[in-house]
């Protein structure tokens, strides 16, 4: 439940700001091997003696406001940070492009989850309406006889409160959790794996350019540097 609020957090952030067609996130020719998926999703690998990393252009469509997607594994002995702080899109003269604060994710999964128990409740009455309907006209037959044995409102929803209790206990649920959502500060020990979506702004005159922008991407994981080169392709 937590990540289809997560993931609709960030569309609700990111709603209104892709309507038109300006740039796509690719990674530039020649830097290694690439992965395409559909609808124009690129992937691209690194891996060093102490980290893996896989870098995800999503293929969305960017006006002025972009999304890129960096998972990690510490391979070495030392945990390190790694969260917004570590990642960063720049231009050629080393400028970063502007980072959305977490907070306003933060603010939209606040609202989304606020719609979500809203729309919940007004489900949860009308399953009881039914019931008691289909009670007051089988003549003492009960509504899960009724529909085929099916539980109750009342079973389902202590069921999946006890689903949500144990998928967050879990190994690693915390962390398989955040990789679908926006990125967050985590210390990311031996072994461990963390990563999300970073969303930048563009600026005015980028979004006014007429030609394809060169950009690399910097990712930071404990004492090493990642750069990686990528394109703002013009579309």
């Amino acid at each position: 439940m937590r990540n289809s609020i997560i993931g609709a957090a960030l569309a609700f952030t990111l709603a209104g700001t892709a309507s038109a067609t300006d740039y796509k996130l690719e990674f530039a020719p020649g830097i290694g091997k690439v992965l395409k998926g559909r609808g124009g999703l690129e992937v691209f690998d690194v891996r060093t003696d102490k980290t893996l990393m896989r870098i995800i252009a999503p293929g969305n469509r960017i006006t002025n406001r972009g999304t890129v997607r960096v998972l990690v594994m510490n391979l070495g002995q030392p945990s390190f940070e790694f969260g917004p702080d570590q990642v960063s899109v720049e231009l050629p003269d080393g400028t970063p492009l502007k980072e959305l604060p977490v907070a306003i994710f933060d603010r939209a999964e606040k609202f989304v989850g606020r719609e979500v128990g809203i729309a919940g409740s007004v489900d949860r009455s009308v399953k009881s309406n039914l019931q008691s309907y289909a009670e007051q006209q089988s003549s003492g037959m009960t509504a899960a006889a009724v529909t085929g044995g099916t539980l109750s409102h009342e079973d389902t929803s202590a069921s999946s409160s006890r689903m949500d209790e144990l998928s967050d206990q879990l190994p690693g649920a915390k962390q398989l959790g955040g990789l679908n959502g926006v990125l967050r500060p985590l210390a990311v020990g031996p072994k461990e794996a963390w990563g999300g979506y970073l969303v930048f702004d563009l600026p005015k005159p980028l979004q006014k350019a007429k030609a394809d922008q060169p950009v690399t991407i910097v990712v930071r994981t404990g004492k090493e540097v990642h750069r990686i080169r990528a394109l703002l392709n013009r579309v």
